[in-house]
């Protein structure tokens, strides 16, 4: 990951109009490589969290850990490690492209002496969600981009001596641009299956 990383993190400074740019920035000692390396996954995860990127969602069965967890749902089922943002909980998912969830089932978050849990009243729960992925190989341009404006935004400070001209903000700014950019992107490039009619519906138009 070290290549990718190193090109956001330059991004980055360029961004904030730091002159240096690094060569390796998961190795290297210099004070601008140890923010951006501080910095990179809380920025990371920021930016896979802030928009339901549709390229980075993941399918799978909840591991059931209870039956009647005692506050008001069915079942607890335990957090996947990987995840980072829950997007819907179902008993099954239509993996067809493009197909939206108008109606999610309720479910709740909590933890316990083993880690984050998921409440819900499905038997059999599967989950839709944003995986934690740390392959640069996956990520489009315009992600990277939306990250290195992140990572400016959380650097600006330490290394413009307390970012006496805002570019912080500024950078934070041009991120949620860039977030915009993708959402409109994504609405152009993917079409939401039609979902047929309820019989209720059917019933009424006839």
């Amino acid at each position: 990951m070290s290549g990718s990383q190193t090109s956001v993190s330059n991004m980055a400074l360029s961004h904030l109009g730091v002159g240096v740019q690094l060569g390796n920035a998961v190795t290297e000692t210099s004070t601008e490589a140890k923010a951006c390396r501080e910095f990179f996954e809380p920025a990371l995860i920021s930016t896979l969290k802030d928009y339901k990127w549709p390229w980075a969602k993941k399918f799978t069965e909840l591991a059931l850990v209870e039956e009647e967890p005692g506050n008001g749902f069915n079942y607890s089922y335990r957090y996947p490690s990987d995840c980072i943002d829950v997007r819907a909980v179902e008993a099954s998912f239509d993996l067809t492209p493009g197909v939206i969830f108008q109606k999610p089932s309720p479910y709740d978050l909590g933890f316990d002496s083993s880690g984050l849990l998921i409440y819900s009243d499905i038997d059999d729960a599967s989950i839709m969600y944003t995986p934690k992925i740390t392959n640069f190989d996956v990520y489009p341009e315009n992600f990277k981009i939306a990250l290195s404006y992140r990572l400016a935004s959380y650097i600006a400070p330490r290394l413009t001596k307390g970012d006496p001209f805002k570019l912080g903000n500024k950078a934070f700014q041009m991120y949620q641009i860039e977030i915009a950019r993708a959402s409109a992107s994504s609405f152009n490039e993917t079409k939401p299956a039609e979902n047929p009619d309820s019989d209720m519906i059917s019933i009424r138009n006839t």
